[in-house]
């Protein structure tokens, strides 16, 4: 990874949303960890928040699972 995407801090300013978020991540995500990625919902101030990891999932889940991406937005 290029160095300075180290010292990024996404949860420093989290954004306000008016709208439910559902999070699908690969849970083999290596630049989105399991533990990261269950930060996410308590870290935005949105109405409704899901998170779904996927097992055998990496970085690129909407492509090598997108059968369950589909899911959970069928669902939304």
């Amino acid at each position: 990874m290029l160095p300075h995407l180290n010292a990024l801090d996404l949860f420093a300013n989290p954004p306000r949303v008016a709208v439910p978020v559902h999070y699908v991540f690969g849970q083999n995500d290596a630049l989105n960890p399991p533990d990261l990625v269950n930060r996410l919902p308590a870290a935005i101030g949105a109405p409704a928040t899901t998170v779904t990891l996927v097992p055998d999932g990496g970085h690129m889940v909407h492509f090598d699972h997108s059968d369950v991406v589909r899911s959970v937005l069928v669902k939304a």
